[in-house]
């Protein structure tokens, strides 16, 4: 039996199923490419073996914010579903993230804005908020890191003093973008709470992290971020398929060491570039066998059913299986190799 786990994903109330199966050198299979699987715990059975996948949760951490404005509440992440409910400024729970959607200013000179879809709980039970990034803040409790001689600032924008390089205490953190230096962190001094701004390259974080060892298979375009925040202009873009280990996790975010020696921060359900490509978790198993397929199927990019390959199919015939992930094959086609779900699949002798 083979256990595989699921990784919360953003913009998804619950979890999205990312179903483990091997990690092999992206060489050994050309342009493979690892994605999310999904739906619930699969139990596939076919002639040629019997390959049982048992799944389980990795609960999305919930984290507080502080709205600093009226917001209205939604019953889903779409805007046709307000509900005629807000809510007052106050401390809520986050539950989960949706997506971004990009706000138009009319001023082009500007940095772009951002509203920003987050499941909060409430006195009806969880529901859906959409505030623009100045409507909140994040509530934080970790230790940064200074790198240099950083000013301090109080509420008006005026310079209160100066910090040397030093650990500080982060209480609360502004919500930004990647076109502007997109945060502003409030820390604690010996003038009271103050605030300090600093481009991602002048403070790192440092939060107690969770260690542990999660074997990963990164797609190209995976986004690695220097700390884990989104919105920074310091990151790597991962430029081909490869196998990675994650060694140290930080609430949904997950430290990433690539075989091909770059490393840094990915959030569960980043997808970078390439949004329908998700972060595999698990290994992906190398396999030598014959196939036949007894009806037509769809044929995808990567072992994910919103990656089609156009409308191609492969009708019913024999085929070369290069490698297995959960439910589905690697197959040769006319059209290089390409990944198919093993039902009605019988093996050949």
């Amino acid at each position: 039996m083979q256990s595989s786990k699921w990784l919360c994903t953003r913009g998804v109330t619950g979890c999205m199923a990312l179903v483990i199966a091997g990690v092999v050198s992206a060489g050994a299979f050309g342009s493979i490419t690892a994605a999310n699987g999904q739906g619930t715990a699969i139990t596939s059975e076919n002639a040629s073996a019997s390959v049982q996948t048992v799944a389980y949760t990795l609960p999305f951490h919930p984290y507080q914010i502080r709205t600093l404005e009226t917001v209205e509440l939604y019953s889903a992440d779409e805007e046709t579903a307000g509900m005629n409910e807000w809510v007052a400024p106050q401390i809520l729970t986050v539950l989960d993230e949706g997506r971004d959607i990009s706000v138009p200013t009319g001023d082009y000179s500007k940095p772009v804005v951002y509203k920003h879809w987050l499941l909060v709980q409430t006195w009806l039970g969880p529901r859906w908020i959409l505030p623009q990034e100045h409507q909140f803040r994040e509530l934080r409790d970790d230790d940064y890191e200074l790198r240099g001689p950083t000013p301090i600032y109080d509420d008006a924008g005026n310079i209160a003093g100066e910090l040397a390089p030093q650990k500080v205490r982060v209480k609360e953190k502004t919500v930004g973008n990647y076109f502007s230096n997109p945060y502003r962190f409030l820390i604690d001094t010996w003038l009271g709470p103050k605030w300090i701004y600093k481009p991602r390259e002048w403070i790192e974080a440092a939060p107690q992290t969770v260690m542990e060892s999660i074997p990963l298979f990164l797609p190209d375009g995976a986004i690695l971020y220097a700390a884990p925040e989104t919105y920074q202009k310091v990151f790597t873009v991962n430029r081909k398929a490869q196998a990675a280990v994650s060694d140290k996790r930080w609430r949904n975010w997950y430290h990433v060491q690539a075989e091909d020696g770059t490393e840094g921060w990915l959030a569960a359900g980043d997808t970078g570039w390439i949004k329908m490509r998700g972060i595999a978790v698990g290994k992906l198993k190398a396999v030598n066998k014959k196939v036949t397929v007894q009806q037509a199927k769809p044929l995808y990019r990567q072992p994910n059913r919103n990656d089609k390959y156009m409308d191609t199919e492969l009708g019913p015939q024999t085929v070369n299986v290069k490698a297995q992930f959960g439910d589905w094959y690697q197959v040769e086609t006319w059209l290089g190799l390409l990944w198919i779900d093993n039902s009605n699949t019988v093996a050949v002798e």
